[in-house]
């Protein structure tokens, strides 16, 4: 008779998340930049939708919410629970994501941030995702006298982001998997080294 080892269960955690902690990673730790943020974004709603708990424990959001990614006039992932009224099109959360793409905010007129929080007036589920070099320039835009809603978007670098997806035993894709050469290509990342 053997008798096994105990062994604690390592949660699986989909591809998507996988991945996107590669990306985090990389980026973050300077060995890569992103080129493309539209795949990126795409990524971020994909892991999103395959593991429920990270909008409401990364970001806020209230739970069971289906993220859509690129819908016009709104941020980069918008949010709406499964019972949704599609006769409106008011999302209950939208998250953007931004790496070095600047903000659409044509001379005078209102900032993108402004058009996408105007859509859901009642909610405060706003969230702006960015890199932590680039909280400086945020602070300053949303100071700006034509900026009117930034008291409504919270920030939330792509560091914590990242930590806190390794805090809950979220590993990177292996390094030369065909998984991670398939993300690196897809997303367009630039390596630096």
């Amino acid at each position: 008779m053997s008798i096994q080892p105990n062994r604690e269960e390592v949660p699986e955690f989909h591809l998507s998340v996988r991945a996107l902690v590669s990306v985090l990673s990389s980026v973050t730790r300077g060995s890569s930049t992103i080129l493309d943020e539209r795949p990126a974004e795409s990524l971020l709603g994909w892991a999103m939708n395959s593991e429920p708990w990270i909008g409401p424990e990364l970001f806020g959001f209230p739970p069971e919410l289906d993220y859509f990614y690129g819908e016009r006039g709104k941020a980069d992932l918008a949010g709406y629970p499964p019972d949704h009224d599609w006769s409106n099109k008011i999302p209950t959360a939208q998250l953007e994501f931004k790496h070095k793409a600047q903000f659409n905010w044509p001379s005078g007129k209102r900032c993108q941030l402004d058009t996408y929080a105007a859509i859901q007036p009642e909610s405060n589920h706003l969230v702006l995702m960015l890199p932590s070099f680039r909280v400086g320039e945020v602070h300053e835009m949303f100071g700006h006298p034509l900026f009117q809603s930034g008291d409504r978007w919270r920030l939330v670098t792509h560091e914590t982001v990242l930590e806190r997806l390794e805090s809950c035993g979220v590993s990177e894709l292996d390094s030369g998997s065909n998984e991670l050469q398939m993300v690196s290509h897809l997303l367009r990342l630039d390596n630096r080294s």
